[in-house]
């Protein structure tokens, strides 16, 4: 099993418990997503300190662009993708955004030449996408299927892809950490300028961050997975194909759907999902193949 495989693992395993997180925040007391979204990518600027600690290079002034149009789309995507989240269900817009982002992220690949799949690793990307698009698709569910939160999902999927393509691109003309740096000061640029929107300012500082105790061990818990989850993701990328590492953001349902599923019982409120027979056959049966697909980027076969 590649090493990139392990780190992705990790990865979407952390990314499920940030889900869960952050459902529960964004239903309490931080109601705009801008203003969490701004509070998370201004953060990331500061990662500037590590600099002494490693190797970080000066890149060139196209890979810079790059950098910053690839941290800020992630930053971007983040507002939809939370805002996602506040209006629909944990485990339906997750995995609609998750089937999307690899098919996203492909679309942005290719011209800039960084994929090239093997007939195993297509074979696995089409169980592992279509597993979590067979978790939304085919049941009905009127509060997920309405065109706001579509299209919240669709732009928060391809925006995020875009992210995923350019940070790759970055990745193929330096290191790692440089690579890291360089696009989370792109998140960081996006926070700057959304302060110069009036409306945008207001929104942000008028929003209380955390309102007791409770909230914040929930909100800085939350960021400190995130930002572990973002480290391993993007280290992922830079060992392996980026297609498949967002492909694998399928795995993130077998951990999410669980823990989404208990805590429906537990905070009703806050975590609603379908548990009625033919819903949990459905995520079952998804489940299996997303399995298959990570089964089949795990053991080589003869093709």
């Amino acid at each position: 099993m590649d090493s990139w495989l392990y780190v992705a693992l990790i990865a979407h395993f952390l990314y499920a418990l940030v889900f869960v997180f952050d459902k529960y925040i964004l239903s309490k007391p931080i109601k705009s997503a801008l203003s969490y979204v701004f509070y998370t990518s201004f953060a990331g600027g500061f990662i500037a300190i590590i600099i002494p600690f490693f190797e970080f290079r000066v890149l060139d002034f196209a890979n810079i662009l790059y950098s910053l149009a690839a941290g800020a789309a992630f930053s971007w995507a983040l507002v939809l993708f939370y805002r996602t989240l506040q209006i629909s269900e944990a485990s339906r817009s997750v995995p609609f955004m998750g089937a999307l982002i690899p098919i996203a992220t492909l679309i942005f690949s290719f011209p800039l030449g960084l994929e090239g799949l093997t007939v195993q690793h297509f074979l696995a990307f089409l169980f592992l996408v279509g597993g979590g698009f067979l978790i939304v698709f085919g049941y009905k569910n009127d509060h997920f299927w309405r065109w706001r939160n579509i299209f919240f999902a669709v732009s928060a999927a391809f925006l995020f892809g875009f992210s995923y393509a350019l940070t790759k691109l970055v990745f193929e003309h330096t290191n790692f950490i440089s690579g890291l740096i360089w696009t989370r000061w792109g998140g960081f640029l996006f926070a700057v300028i959304i302060l110069v929107k009036k409306k945008w300012r207001e929104d942000i500082f008028e929003t209380t961050l955390v309102s007791n105790e409770k909230t914040a061990a929930w909100f800085f818990s939350s960021k400190i997975l995130g930002a572990a989850a973002v480290v391993l993701q993007n280290y992922g990328i830079f060992l392996g194909s980026v297609v498949l590492v967002n492909a694998m953001q399928s795995t993130q349902y077998l951990f999410l759907l669980l823990l989404a599923g208990f805590l429906s019982v537990k905070l009703p409120k806050t975590f609603k999902e379908s548990l009625d027979k033919a819903a949990i056959a459905q995520k079952i049966i998804s489940i299996i193949i997303i399995g298959i697909g990570l089964a089949i980027l795990a053991i080589p076969l003869p093709l």
